[in-house]
């Protein structure tokens, strides 16, 4: 069994009643195994602490992919492998958007092993999970993994964990954050380098898109500058009450999915002649569904289980996932 001891205070016990009634939702089910989600067995009070007691898993994406990185070992999340990964989160996240939930934090934490040999996952920490119909927040998921629609204040669904698995099912494949999140801002600006412009009506109806957003759409970054230590600053900028304020205009050198993935650039563009051409292909254009800036033209879950990359991941055998390979 694994016990997750929560922190003795009234937020975190708070936090954890909620997380507790979805888990037990999802028990109560009897289906959480087959859908590839985390199974609480109880819940107990002990010491001032509360506790809740699961089945004990493997180590999460993000430590096993850096503990592979680390010693060297061969590389495990091949194609083949995340195929099969990713079909088992659809599964997942499909399954509990049909009982109204929203996940509210996909990452590489939260993805755990079952099985290295056998590549199977289960996904845990329901912890941020709402539902639907709950009152909605721009400060949920973590912040690489967060759907443009969550950071420009727009409503949301299920389908910001479908962009959240897009990061990363990338991630995974690359060993690098896809979305870096230095700031913000310079996280949207990646996000249009790589997968293009924010839909105008995006822009528009966000409650937070003016802090990001000028009217023509262009990203910027406000910044308080000395007028004599920059005299001859081309930013642009407005005075209010006296002060002078700078901005940074963002523009972002895009690229393409492909490139992000490690492939040719013009991968998707050019003719291909070769079945592993085709396969990378398909594999380009998974990621780049996934990681639809406007959500209603994002995939739901049960419609990214029938993209022709997961479906070729029938046709894989327990060969092409065993781990070591042979």
């Amino acid at each position: 069994m694994c016990l997750k001891v929560i922190k003795n205070t009234k937020d975190f016990f708070d936090q954890s009643l909620d997380e507790i009634k979805i888990l037990e939702l999802l028990r109560q089910t009897g289906q959480c195994d087959e859908n590839n989600i985390l199974e609480m067995k109880t819940f107990f009070y002990h010491k001032e602490h509360l506790i809740i007691v699961t089945e004990l898993l493997r180590q999460n994406l993000f430590e096993f992919g850096k503990y592979i990185i680390d010693h060297d070992e061969p590389m495990y999340f091949t194609r083949n492998r995340l195929c099969y990964i990713a079909r088992q989160c659809l599964v997942a996240l499909s399954f509990v958007h049909k009982l109204g939930l929203v996940h509210s934090d996909i990452k590489p934490e939260n993805i755990l092993l079952a099985s290295y040999s056998r590549a199977r996952v289960k996904i845990i920490d329901f912890g941020s999970s709402c539902y639907v119909t709950d009152r909605q927040s721009s400060y949920i998921q973590s912040r690489s993994y967060r759907a443009p629609e969550v950071v420009l204040g727009l409503p949301y669904d299920g389908k910001i964990d479908i962009w959240s698995l897009g990061c990363v099912i990338a991630e995974m494949y690359t060993g690098q954050v896809t979305f870096q999140n230095d700031s913000v801002v310079s996280m949207l600006s990646r996000i249009e380098a790589i997968c293009g412009a924010f839909p105008r009506h995006m822009i528009e109806n966000g409650r937070q898109s003016d802090h990001f957003f000028t009217p023509t759409g262009l990203l910027y970054e406000k910044n308080e500058v000395d007028e004599e230590l920059h005299p001859d600053s081309s930013r642009s900028f407005t005075e209010e009450d006296s002060d002078e304020s700078f901005f940074n205009i963002y523009q972002p050198k895009t690229t393409t999915m492909a490139e992000r993935l490690g492939f040719d650039a013009d991968l998707m563009s050019r003719s291909r002649h070769t079945w592993e051409e085709d396969e990378k292909a398909l594999f380009v254009d998974f990621v780049t569904k996934l990681l639809t800036v406007d959500p209603d033209k994002r995939p739901t879950a049960d419609e990214a289980l029938e993209h022709p990359w997961i479906l070729s991941g029938f046709n894989l055998s327990e060969d092409d996932l065993r781990y070591p390979p042979e």
